[in-house]
């Protein structure tokens, strides 16, 4: 345990990956399902006059650049802009962690790996093996199968509501379900 947290604290002063050279920054949970990266945290508004931003910070400022012009109100709000850590892009870098620094964290590397911890399918049993539920007179799908096909629904509502641009939170009110699902 000593050993990890020593190794903890030295990552979390670590600005650079030693592999790539990417600016490593501190992760963040904002709200019920999204994870950020504040990448360039030590380059904020108020360190700019102290310090030269690195050519990463000025390419993302660049990347405002056309949306500042077509809408003043970015300009407010870009200083705040973050990188999103979404599913796919954790697994891809999940998947980067060497073996020896696997062994660092505490896995073996043959065994458990850092992108297994990450959902790819849910396992359910073939249609075949699920008994139908009897209810009076008649027979109903079996509980799991209703289940499985509430959070494929719910999932397709929720990424339908994500890409759209809504708000967790007027995800969740107007729809019951998600909150059947994080009671599971």
């Amino acid at each position: 345990m000593q050993i990890c947290k020593k190794i903890n604290e030295q990552c979390r002063k670590t600005k650079t990956c030693f592999h790539c050279g990417a600016i490593n920054g501190t992760v963040k949970k904002q709200g019920a399902l999204k994870i950020i990266h504040d990448k360039f945290r030590a380059f904020n508004a108020s360190n700019s006059a102290k310090k030269v931003p690195p050519e990463a910070k000025v390419l993302f400022d660049r990347s405002f650049d056309e949306a500042k012009k077509g809408n003043s109100e970015v300009e407010k709000h870009y200083r705040k802009a973050m990188d999103d850590l979404n599913p796919l892009k954790v697994l891809n870098l999940f998947k980067q962690v060497l073996p020896a620094d696997c062994e660092l964290l505490g896995m073996n590397p043959s065994e458990g790996r850092p992108e297994m911890f990450i959902w790819q399918y849910i396992p359910a049993p073939p249609i075949c093996i699920r008994p139908s539920v009897v209810q009076a007179d008649a027979s109903n799908e079996d509980d799991l199968t209703v289940k499985l096909t509430d959070i494929v629904w719910t999932s397709g509502l929720l990424r339908s509501g994500i890409q759209s641009g809504q708000p967790i939170h007027t995800l969740m009110v107007h729809n019951p379900c998600f909150v059947v699902i994080r009671k599971l």
